[in-house]
């Protein structure tokens, strides 16, 4: 629709939105909210939604209306409904009170004219035009009122509703252009709102009304569409998530949808959606590249004075920056940086062949290239200001400027424990990353250009870009490599594009356009990203702001590497410990030269956990919740094996856990338990129970009825609180989310743990209990964690020395309450006796299983009829139509007691 911006050169046409209303159906122009009840269809409204009348049942979620009718209401409340209401062109809730505009008759009857046209095919749509170039009169129309707050405040409750219908069942079916216009609207006079109030252009109001609606819900999820149109257009799976994830705004979801990201060389038919491997380095497959559009591919090799580097960074606390030979464009020579000199630093994507994993050399074409990019930021940095001498700066490029690992470890640690200075000392950041590179800047808008940037390249998705785009400087062969903080220490950054280097942060502002609102929405996704770069540079462990809330070094950082990837794991606690501050010789040091890749990854984790527990006061407790692939050094099974957001596949909706306090769905600032680390792992505070499993009658094994049923391999585990009497179900957590990890059932034998029933069989061993974490739903249902006790009163040497229970991680679990009880029988003590006794294939065990198969039947039957909320209890956690064979739950679910034993809120644990 056109009320969305469109990119230049867009990957795909804009489908219009059709008009699927009758001539004369149209809106009554009365007040917005309470137009359900006028039109007849309140019972398409859920409660929940409504302010009036709660007495009309909602029924659309079982009896849907039919589609052709809900496009109508939506058309004529959601879409010209609110236009009009806007406008000022409604009745207000009110009835002795006018509209506030006293034109309101003849504005609804033009905003017909305006937003329903019909093109050349006799096909009628609706359009945006009337909206975009009127968003000043909706301001003015407003501040016509009496009640200006009052008028804001009402204006929100009419997007609630919107928005609302928007998510409600009544949506299913919508076309797909018809529903996101609708959003696009919503999104666009919610930030009218959010953006007078903050401009003052509503005056002195008291308050800012909600406006904080989700608009581009469902935007990549209602269907394959967009996905696969994105797919087409070049985008990596990945990039789905990442942008879903990142991008908060409808507006400019839209706008990267129609972006194409074909990019010469990058076939992402291999990644997944958590995970792009286009840019990842193969060391065996590797080439350097040629100046495509210069060279044929036939010029030599530069190389650079190794010598002359290692002099520099043996000899001296400083480091080596390159100057272009005077007499030889495709030459460099080397010299120290000194204070005062100027150079630029370049941030490069690997993938795209200018690095170099075996020696320190680059095409001389290569050589040439870089003297001319220097060359353009030269002349736009003196183009800004031209009564200064034009510049003239040096460079500095890890492919030379780094000694290879493999060739000279020693010289090659130096420049790694220098390379933080390095980008904080430079002038600018030079970016280059083909996916910019091969457009021309010149006529693209602003817009187009920082999403390019901050949306869709794969400069934004390594991990060393975020320190930079930095490139592989260890023991290639065995993929010990590292990286740096290029993008977060850089002073200036410039970004290649075809035609010139571009200063984004510059173009920031140029979206905040008062003729156009509409980029308004883009700039509040775009400068969050950006400052998601910057910020990150403000937190120097050495001079750590005091702060309310604990473990912001840990904080600032989470979400920062969310869909960020590397080519070698060993990569990633190089990266963040120069990003943090923290010690990197200390992360250096902790692994061995004749250590595995997976050995030197486990190592550096171990000691980037620790050194960050010890800069950040300690570490989130609800850590222990989230991790999925723990590492399996002793005392660290709780530690995630990565801190990037795709490396342990842990949703995002739960980030939060990790350091706030969660109750009953809703986060509660301030209130960030805190753990530390203890040879015996992590030490926490949490309340839980230890978990008891006995026989449902004495000298009963705990499982009588195994036999009864063909195969019992449901993974569900029913206790009660020993203390209140609750009875709860314990189901495993990665079974309905993420695929499981290995190291599930660590120290438990293979005749202990059914993998299978993980859970299940794991309780029985009588060594396991639930820490309790915290509500995640509004369903009672709650993220725990299950551990094995190894020892009762454990006292670490570290810190406190308070005694508690040291516990091994063995897997995340939901926990929700239940209401079902059963008890054994006569018939069951029979059936065990003849199980010990008989052969299965005999006739005493075919008679004694038919016996208990019929006592259960029998007494499920019972508690169907008498039990008071039994039935309705199946039928809503189950299914309906279960009475027939409902009986078959109790082998299956409760053939044991299990007890909890509820431990205090206080309760240390020591988690491995």
């Amino acid at each position: 629709m056109d009320l969305f911006c469109i990119p230049e050169n867009s990957s795909h046409k804009v489908a219009k939105t059709p008009y699927l209303c009758d001539s004369d159906d149209r809106w009554d122009g009365g007040p917005f909210v309470t137009y359900p009840q006028r039109g007849g269809f309140l019972h398409m409204v859920p409660l929940s939604l409504r302010q009036y009348d709660l007495e009309t049942p909602y029924t659309e979620l079982i009896h849907p209306s039919e589609l052709q009718f809900r496009q109508k209401i939506f058309i004529r409340w959601l879409f010209i409904g609110l236009v009009s209401e806007f406008l000022s062109s409604n009745e207000q809730e009110d009835p002795e009170r006018p509209p506030d505009n006293p034109e309101a008759g003849e504005l609804r009857a033009s905003i017909y004219e305006h937003c329903v046209k019909t093109d050349g095919d006799g096909q009628t749509f609706l359009t945006g035009e009337i909206i975009t170039n009127v968003i000043g009169a909706v301001v003015g129309l407003t501040n016509l009122s009496k009640d200006v707050q009052g008028r804001l405040n009402y204006l929100s409750q009419c997007l609630r509703v919107a928005s609302g219908m928007l998510t409600s069942p009544a949506v299913q079916g919508i076309d797909r252009s018809l529903k996101f216009a609708i959003a696009g609207l919503g999104e666009l006079m919610s930030n009218i709102i959010r953006n007078g109030v903050a401009l003052k252009d509503f005056g002195e109001v008291s308050s800012l009304p909600q406006t904080g609606f989700d608009w581009k819900h469902d935007y990549l999820t209602h269907d394959d569409t967009i996905k696969e149109r994105m797919k087409s257009a070049g985008w990596c799976p990945s990039d789905l998530g990442r942008s879903n994830a990142l991008y908060q705004h409808l507006f400019t979801m839209h706008y990267l949808s129609l972006m194409d990201r074909h990019v010469p060389g990058r076939d992402h038919s291999g990644c997944t959606d958590m995970i792009c491997s286009a840019a990842q380095i193969d060391n065996e497959k590797y080439q350097l590249s040629h100046d495509t559009e210069r060279c044929d591919g036939t010029c030599d090799e530069f190389r650079v004075d190794i010598g002359k580097i290692k002099e520099i960074l043996g000899g001296s606390e400083t480091y080596p920056v390159l100057v272009f030979d005077p007499e030889d464009e495709t030459a460099l020579l080397v010299d120290p940086f000194v204070p005062g000199c100027e150079y630029i630093a370049l941030s490069h994507v690997w993938a795209d062949g200018l690095g170099n994993t075996k020696d320190n050399t680059l095409q001389k074409c290569q050589i040439a290239r870089l003297r001319r990019l220097v060359s353009a930021v030269e002349d736009t940095v003196w183009a800004q200001d031209d009564s200064k001498p034009r510049p003239k700066y040096h460079i500095w490029v890890d492919t030379l400027c780094c000694p290879v690992a493999k060739l000279e470890p020693e010289y090659n640690k130096l420049s790694l424990l220098r390379m933080k200075t390095v980008y904080e000392q430079a002038t600018h950041v030079l970016v280059l990353d083909l996916a910019l590179s091969i457009h021309e800047a010149e006529g693209l808008r602003p817009a187009t250009i920082l999403l390019r940037i901050f949306g869709s390249s794969i400069w934004m998705r390594r991990l060393w870009t975020l320190q930079g785009s930095y490139p592989p400087f260890a023991d290639t062969e065995k993929g010990l490599t590292t990286s740096t903080i290029e993008g977060v220490l850089a002073n200036s950054m410039y970004f290649q594009f075809r035609d010139r280097p571009v200063h984004a942060q510059s173009l920031l502002p140029r979206l905040l356009d008062p003729s156009d609102f509409r980029y308004w929405i883009m700039w509040a996704d775009i400068n969050k990203e950006l400052r998601r770069l910057t910020h990150l540079s403000h937190h120097p462990t050495a001079l750590k702001p005091p702060s309310p809330e604990p473990h912001q070094l840990y904080r600032s950082i989470q979400d920062a590497l969310d869909f960020r990837s590397v080519s070698y794991p060993s990569d990633e606690p190089i990266c963040i410990a120069t990003l943090l501050s923290l010690s990197l010789p200390s992360i250096l040091s902790s692994s061995h030269p004749s250590d595995t890749p997976e050995t030197t990854t486990e190592k550096r984790m171990c000691t980037l956990w620790r050194l960050l527990a010890d800069a950040d006061d300690g570490l989130p407790a609800r850590l222990i919740f989230i991790v999925d692939t723990p590492l399996t050094t002793p005392g660290f099974g709780w530690a995630p094996n990565s801190m990037l957001g795709n490396g342990d596949n842990r949703g995002r909706q739960y980030h939060n856990l990790e350091y706030t306090t969660v109750k009953d769905g809703v986060s509660i600032p301030g209130r960030t338990p805190s753990g530390f680390i203890t040879e015996f792992g992590l030490a926490v505070e949490f309340t839980g129970w230890l978990l008891h499993p006995k026989p449902m009658a004495p000298e009963l094994p705990l499982n009588p009825w195994e036999g009864v049923l063909k195969e019992y391999r449901e993974d569900l585990v029913f206790f009660r609180d020993g203390e209140t009497g609750e009875c709860y179900r314990m189901m495993d957590w990665h079974a309905s989310h993420v695929a499981p990890p290995t190291a599930i059932t660590r120290g438990l034998t293979e005749g202990e743990v059914d993998e299978k029933r993980v859970i299940g069989s794991a309780v029985d061993t009588g060594r396991m209990a639930l820490i309790r974490g915290e509500d995640v739903d509004p369903h009672n249902t709650m993220l725990w964690l299950l551990v094995e006790i190894l020892e009762v009163g454990a006292v670490p040497k570290e810190r406190d020395g308070k005694p508690g229970y040291r516990v091994r991680w063995v897997r995340k679990v939901m926990v929700s309450k239940i209401a079902v009880e059963v008890a054994a029988s006569e018939e069951t003590r029979e059936f065990v006796r003849v199980k010990g006794s008989f052969d299965s294939e005999s006739k005493e065990f075919a008679e004694a299983k038919e016996n208990v198969k019929q006592k259960l039947k029998d007494a499920t039957a019972e508690a169907w009829k008498n039990a008071e909320g039994f039935a309705t209890a199946v039928e809503r956690t189950v299914s309906e139509g279960m009475e027939e064979y409902i009986w078959a739950s109790i082998p299956m679910r409760f053939s044991h007691e299990v007890k909890g034993v509820v431990v205090p809120e206080s309760q240390r644990w020591y988690v491995d």
